[in-house]
């Protein structure tokens, strides 16, 4: 409905008057036009003359949260903005005392509302609004803004409600005047994430762009969802109003179940997480029951990402952090209630433990451990854990799992936590294994390993790579070891690869292994070689030979064939079937 012609005079002129609603910060008039359409009247109080262009801003205000403007009526002292009619209810009837709503939905409405106040104030010609819970409608799942004011133009000023809006939906309570609000109790029983996000929004060294940025990167878990259900009482402020449902006569009814919130939660994760570089952090998982629990993190994610958290525990208790593609499938971390480490696939009913750290590494009570699994579409899955303090780091590689979209599932027992779990997308594949190798250049690419300042420790059958371009490494073995020194392969940018193999016998031997085995070059070691002392590896290639280089304490033997072309060294896997201990130096 648009006003026909230059309205001069009072509004009621023009439009028939049913009934006012007077709210704590203005009134609507409910009144119809003369073609019969019902309409709510708001008038704002103007304290000079509006600049040309502002009805045309007011009629195309930004953001979805405001009540719709249909026309905007000036007259010589106020405007009068036309709305249609408005469904919903005031927020603050909605709002349980005492006990406030579900946090996943809270933050939602939240976010929501700082994000139009901030575009209100920004426009050319700033507009100003109260946050005050009775200025906010809801309507079904949907915030609005009921009351509008035009800065420097209305004489009023913009106020700092919006400072307290969060704690109230949180927890039913009105804390304008808490002056310490970090002893409030309500506030104290928050989980972390919320709770430090309620109180940086009730600083005031805190802007309302700063909170924004912090609400937008705060995730809730399913862990921190009210159980139960909860009934919103709905009261009716005006009688005589029967169909206008400004006011909701219904009772019993409630705005938002456990699904939509799930829902909206999930929406908002997938969002970010399409960010380039893209992580969302959850608050920590505390494990309180003397059974098992399991906890779900919201998203369903698809595509290459990592996980990771920090593990404590007061006593050895199982422990499971498992990407679950379906009931028969999903992949992860165990441990057990020795402390022990496995890295475990599950498939059809069936669980094989890849990897296991046995008494090389053992979480310990009170210790922190930080956990990192990562998986990348088309390669073997990763998980790390480290001990905080101390430099150590247990690393396992796993089989390739089957690309899926997968849900990731936090187990554990009375007296485990697992300290701000984040979801993070991997963008760079390349930069995903430099943070899981500790930026040390190798790379392993099959069994597990204990990392340990510059070195890293591995097990029978591991396989362990040097990055394109990686061309030496550094090797020991323990001082009892009995069995070949050293076995990698190299392969070169055409596809082709050859095998070096320094066996017991002292026999060094350099061979082609496509298709056949075939014997290039041969060298016999020095006598004395000692297994537990640095030996150095080097690999030299030129238009005219391609060399490999071993030397210890001044000993010096090479392996050489002279190709007919350069080879040109794209990989470098050593195998190893027995204990190996690599040294970045």
């Amino acid at each position: 409905m648009r006003s026909v012609g230059n309205i001069k005079g009072r509004y009621y002129e023009r439009y028939q008057v049913e009934d006012v609603l007077t709210f704590f910060s203005g009134q609507l008039v409910l009144a119809r036009s003369p073609d019969g359409n019902q309409v709510f009247l708001q008038e704002v109080g103007l304290s000079r003359m509006l600049p040309p262009g502002a009805k045309e801003m007011l009629l195309n205000l930004p953001g979805e949260y405001l009540a719709p403007i249909l026309d905007v009526i000036e007259e010589n002292d106020r405007i009068i903005l036309v709305h249609p009619p408005l469904g919903g209810e005031p927020i603050s009837l909605l709002v349980q005392p005492k006990q406030g709503m579900e946090p996943v939905l809270a933050l939602s409405i939240y976010r929501k509302l700082l994000k139009t106040a901030i575009q209100l104030k920004k426009l050319p010609l700033p507009l100003h609004t109260t946050l005050d819970p009775r200025n906010i409608i809801m309507d079904g799942t949907r915030p609005f803004i009921l009351f509008l004011s035009l800065g420097g133009f209305s004489g009023k000023k913009a106020d700092e409600k919006w400072r307290y809006l969060l704690p109230f939906l949180l927890t039913g309570q009105q804390l304008d005047d808490v002056k310490n609000p970090e002893m409030n109790k309500n506030i104290q029983e928050l989980s972390d994430g919320l709770r430090n996000l309620v109180l940086h929004s009730m600083n005031p060294t805190f802007s309302m762009e700063m909170v924004l940025k912090e609400a937008d990167q705060l995730i809730i878990p399913r862990s921190e969802r009210k159980k139960e259900n909860t009934d919103y009482k709905k009261w009716i402020l005006s009688g005589g109003i029967a169909v206008v449902v400004v006011i909701g006569v219904f009772w019993g009814s409630q705005i938002m179940d456990t699904d939509a919130a799930t829902q909206l939660e999930q929406q908002q994760i997938e969002q970010e997480l399409k960010k380039p570089g893209a992580s969302v952090e959850f608050d920590t998982i505390r494990f309180d029951g003397e059974t098992g629990k399991s906890e779900t993190l919201p998203p369903v994610v698809k595509g290459s990402f990592r996980v990771t958290g920090e593990l404590t525990q007061t006593n050895h208790k199982p422990f499971t952090l498992r990407i679950q593609a379906n009931k028969q499938s999903h992949f992860g971390l165990k441990l057990n209630e020795k402390g022990e480490l496995a890295l475990y696939q599950s498939m059809y009913n069936e669980q094989f433990e890849l990897e296991k750290s046995g008494d090389s590494f053992q979480i310990k009570p009170d210790r922190m451990y930080q956990v990192e699994l990562f998986y990348i579409a088309g390669k073997p899955f990763r998980i790390s854990v480290q001990e905080r303090g101390t430099g150590r780091k247990w690393v396992a590689a796993g089989n390739v799992p089957v690309d899926s979209e997968f849900n990731i599932r936090v187990d554990g027992q009375k007296g485990t936590s697992f300290k701000a779990p984040t979801v993070a997308k991997i963008d760079e594949e390349s930069d995903a294994m430099t943070r899981w190798m500790s930026n040390h250049p190798w790379l392993l690419v099959k069994g597990s390993g204990l990392m340990k300042g510059n070195s890293l420790h591995v097990k029978n059958g591991a396989r362990i790579s040097l990055p394109s371009g990686g061309t030496s490494f550094v090797f020991q073995r323990p001082a009892e070891y009995k069995e070949d020194p050293l076995r990698f392969e190299l392969e070169s940018l055409n596809g082709k690869r050859y095998l070096f193999h320094w066996a017991q016998s002292g026999r060094m031997e350099l061979a082609s292994i496509d298709g056949e085995l075939k014997t290039l070059g041969v060298n016999w070691a020095w006598k004395g070689w000692k297994p537990e002392e640095d030996t150095h590896i080097s690999v030299v290639t030129d238009p005219t030979e391609l060399s490999i280089r071993m030397e210890q304490n001044g000993e010096v033997r090479q392996v050489k064939t002279q190709p007919l072309s350069q080879i040109m060294i794209r990989r470098i896997t050593i195998i190893s079937q027995s204990d190996l201990i690599l040294s970045d130096k």
